[in-house]
């Protein structure tokens, strides 16, 4: 049979650890039990790209939202949602060749440089990516871009406030 101190001082010790874990995690309940913020992988990943010497901090953020048209194509359109620095879009059209498509995406403004991602589909049952850079005018009544699609290769647009 076991000695009965033995036990005494386990349980004693079994005791002591316990109070200390429990202090421990009841001290720290907020570290580790804490909802982290969730990252917007997107636009950490868009705003690593642009260059923060291009738009200095002292520039204020555009306020995009709305419909825009497209200058030498009015046909062209695309809708913006603006919450801060971020944006999302829906846009529609056809192609200088008249294939229509429809394509949705989005991005980030860093003072008046924006960057943008987006897929787009085509009547011709194509799917394609791409991402955009470009500027917002002052007036915020202008954007132009510089963008590469996986289908359509380089392209620019310059779109106008409606």
């Amino acid at each position: 049979m076991a000695d009965p101190s033995h036990r005494v001082a386990i349980t004693v010790a079994i005791i002591g650890l316990a109070g200390t874990l429990g202090a421990a995690l009841l001290s720290n309940w907020d570290k580790i039990f804490s909802r982290a913020p969730q990252p917007k992988v997107v636009n950490e990943e868009l705003s690593k790209k642009i260059n923060p010497i291009e738009a200095p901090a002292t520039v204020p953020i555009p306020k995009i939202s709305g419909v825009w048209r497209d200058s030498d194509n009015p046909d062209n359109g695309t809708k913006v949602s603006q919450v801060d620095s971020s944006f999302a879009f829906n846009r529609w059209g056809r192609l200088p060749n008249g294939v229509q498509f429809e394509s949705s995406g989005t991005g980030i403004l860093v003072g008046n440089r924006l960057m943008s991602r987006y897929t787009a589909k085509y009547q011709s049952g194509k799917i394609s990516s791409g991402e955009c850079n470009g500027s917002v005018s002052a007036d915020a009544t202008r954007i132009e871009q510089s963008c590469s699609d996986s289908f359509l290769g380089l392209f620019t647009t310059i779109a106008e406030r409606e």
